[in-house]
């Protein structure tokens, strides 16, 4: 995909164009247009198979470039996030019914904004805000762990919003080692999970004078039995005597 933009940008195609040319082409005219760039080696015609099973990948990944125009006001992501000064927003929105299609673009633009920040020299008094409404929508933002972790310093805030608690029990990450990580190259698949210590059956089901106890303070959460004491009465209740 990035030798196809960087082509584009040269000669002047629109998106729209390069949209038509990675579906609709033939292999000839596939790999005619990705000659004398680093990606002909996946778009080859004679090597059909290598390159019908890496054109089935990008395509998948790409269908949002049928909806960008062309000779559109140029804005860079990169650029107003070196600024500053700015004083303005960014809005990356998309509707229910194209949200799927526009997801590798979201993530783009997200990537984009978030290196660029992290490219910057250190500094605790900027504030750039990330805000993020239904997260999980955007299926996996691989850039946003690292804006997470190690964005605080160059001045990033993360505010993301999601549907209820559940959303946030689960964390996978997928790690790909190898020359190259879809072919000879080894993956690693990490779950990290967070369950509740005692969930609601659990409280409901307690025996009659049994608790679960939570002392603030770095104090362990401690089941207990309890004794029923009873008090024999010493006075009479309160009475209004009329």
């Amino acid at each position: 995909l990035s030798a196809a933009l960087q082509k584009a940008r040269r000669e002047g195609i629109s998106p729209k164009e390069i949209h038509k040319i990675l579906f609709h082409s033939t292999l000839k005219e596939y790999g005619r247009f990705f000659k004398g760039t680093d990606a002909f080696i996946y778009a080859d015609p004679a090597g059909e198979k290598t390159t019908m099973s890496f054109r089935s990948t990008l395509t998948t990944n790409v269908q949002f470039l049928k909806h960008l125009g062309k000779n559109r006001p140029k804005f860079k992501i990169s650029d107003w996030m070196k600024d500053d000064n700015a004083q303005s927003w960014v809005f990356v929105t998309a509707n229910e019914d194209m949200i799927g299609t526009l997801n590798s673009l979201v993530a783009a633009m997200f990537s984009s904004a978030t290196t660029m920040l992290m490219t910057k020299e250190e500094c605790f008094d900027r504030r750039v805000w990330f805000v993020m409404d239904e997260l999980p929508a955007v299926q996996k933002l691989r850039a946003l762990e690292p804006i997470l972790s190690k964005g605080r310093k160059y001045g990033a805030c993360v505010l993301a919003g999601l549907q209820g608690e559940e959303e946030v029990e689960e964390f996978k990450e997928n790690l790909s080692y190898g020359a190259h990580q879809m072919r000879d190259g080894v993956s690693l698949n990490e779950h990290k999970s967070i369950k509740k210590l005692v969930i609601s059956t659990e409280i409901l089901r307690l025996p009659n004078m049994q608790c679960y106890v939570m002392y603030p303070g770095d104090y362990p959460i401690s089941k207990l039995t309890t004794t029923l004491n009873k008090i024999e009465p010493k006075n009479k209740p309160f009475e209004i005597q009329i």
